[in-house]
């Protein structure tokens, strides 16, 4: 019925043997073909789902998972579609209590962040798993962390969580702790003030890898340009020149550029990481002719 490999099957049967008590045409098949259209899955998606979090075979569609589903339509204002895509993309949101687990994450969003409804919203859209992280062991020490380590006011604190919802389930000693000190040595960034400024003005910076993102990028810019001097003030000013792809756009760009003979300064490196397609194919075309 799901297609699931014999290593898969396996493994769900020794940890949930009632699963084989349970009836295939009485309690199985309505609950897969229920998940199937009240969540808009597709085979593979369904799949995944039920290989990943086989417990939601024996949750009850009236008692458990219909309610659930209709309190994060009516908390968070989610239409049928969308609550469906939030918890296909985190379907252990079915397996918690909807009060004391679902609830208690929402109002700590909203009453230590301050945030509105709207805004709990597009944060758990983005980052459904937001919902089922500790306040205690996550987000309320990641949220400290942060305030502490750079200083921030509540308000910046509030635009850098809208802008990177993983600060608070990210590793603190593993991800953000490092990541700020590769800012402030290879930026040379001075003090908390230009920190935060840094990362404020581009808060995804935090979810970066710093071998695979962050290091090559830096070394791209102080290539293209010839000149760490140049290259590090043009990305404390510009931060967000980090989140561009190598090798989709920065690399191949700038090599368009030094065929057409454009010289290769910091305006060309901002129009180069910034344009979308067509305005980057005019630039090249007009200043290759000037």
């Amino acid at each position: 019925r799901l297609g699931l490999n014999e290593h898969k099957l396996r493994s769900i049967i020794q940890k949930y043997p009632n699963l084989l008590g349970y009836s295939i045409d009485y309690n199985l098949d309505p609950k897969l073909e229920y998940l199937r259209k009240r969540l808009g899955l597709n085979d593979a998606k369904l799949r995944s789902i039920i290989g990943n979090f086989p417990s939601l075979l024996w949750l009850s569609i009236e008692d458990n998972i219909e309610p659930k589903l209709l309190y994060l339509q009516d908390r968070l204002q989610f239409n049928e579609t969308q609550v469906g895509k939030i918890v296909s993309r985190a379907p252990s949101l079915l397996t918690m209590n909807a009060d004391s687990k679902l609830e208690k994450n929402i109002q700590w969003l909203e009453e230590r962040l301050g945030l509105t409804n709207e805004e709990v919203s597009k944060l758990i859209w983005r980052l459904p798993s937001l919902l089922t992280y500790s306040i205690t062991d996550n987000m309320e020490p990641n949220i400290y962390w942060f305030r502490e380590r750079m200083d921030l006011s509540t308000d910046q604190e509030r635009k850098i969580v809208k802008g990177c919802p993983h600060v608070l389930c990210l590793s603190i000693d593993d991800n953000m702790e490092p990541t700020l000190q590769w800012f402030e040595d290879r930026l040379l960034l001075q003090n908390t003030s230009e920190l935060s400024a840094v990362i404020e003005k581009m808060p995804t910076l935090l979810g970066l890898s710093i071998d695979k993102n962050l290091e090559p990028t830096l070394d791209f810019y102080i290539d293209a340009l010839g000149d760490k001097s140049v290259a590090i003030p043009l990305l404390r000013r510009n931060p967000k020149l980090f989140s561009f792809s190598l090798e989709n756009r920065l690399k191949p760009r700038l090599k368009e550029a030094q065929e057409a003979g454009i010289s290769i300064d910091s305006g060309c490196i901002q129009r180069l990481a910034r344009l979308p397609n067509e305005k980057w194919n005019r630039s090249i075309k007009f200043n290759a002719n000037k």
